[in-house]
């Protein structure tokens, strides 16, 4: 593993219902799926590049995303999503709203971004798991402890909100989050095992 090389991107199954998806997992954890762009970013002594899903550098299409995140104190390699975001004034970034993908692609393939189109069409890094941290991989250790890893390293950054999970404890809390989702501009839900550690994705060609 070397910084700036991206690694496999660890991918989600689609399920059919609650009852499905749940059925996976003995320890669920339920996080907010955004109808965005999956990334990864480097970030080491002030240098960052973000890379999409086919590990191509992104960086210049979204120079604000690559600010914030020269200022995480570790040398770190982050998974998350890329997203059309609507901050709100005078609250906390996790409180905004998502916008259509439709805004988002207008920041895509752009090698120069102008201060009138970060404006109209402002994004937001959805950090939701740390894959390396301060010389060490992370991959293998549970869900739990890079959630905590996670936390003291984003110290809330306006372009990095958290992604957080919450634990499920049945269909019938479920339910109530899905709708919630749909309700604010999110594409669904995605679950995670506490417990289980990152399986990285295949190379490419495979």
């Amino acid at each position: 593993m070397r910084l700036f090389h991206p690694l496999g991107f660890m991918l989600a199954s689609p399920a059919e219902s609650a009852e499905e998806a749940l059925s996976y997992f003995s320890n669920a954890q339920v996080e907010d799926k955004y109808d965005g762009i999956r990334a990864q970013a480097h970030c080491s002594a002030g240098e960052v590049k973000i890379f999409s899903r086919t590990r191509d550098e992104i960086t210049e299409s979204f120079p604000e995303l690559a600010d914030a995140l020269s200022a995480l104190p570790h040398d770190v390699i982050l998974d998350g999503e890329i997203v059309a975001w609507n901050y709100p004034a005078n609250a906390p970034p996790e409180q905004g709203r998502a916008q259509p993908f439709s805004t988002l692609q207008q920041r895509l393939g752009r090698k120069k971004v102008s201060d009138e189109l970060i404006r109209r069409a402002s994004v937001a890094y959805f950090a939701f798991d740390v894959l390396y941290a301060a010389g060490d991989l992370v991959i293998d250790r549970p869900l739990r402890e890079r959630a905590a890893l996670l936390d003291q390293l984003l110290a809330a950054p306006r372009n990095l909100p958290r992604s957080r999970g919450r634990a499920s404890q049945g269909e019938l809390l479920f339910e109530p989050d899905h709708q919630l989702a749909a309700s604010s501009n999110r594409e669904g839900l995605f679950c995670r095992t506490t417990g289980r550690v990152v399986c990285r994705g295949p190379s490419p060609g495979q």
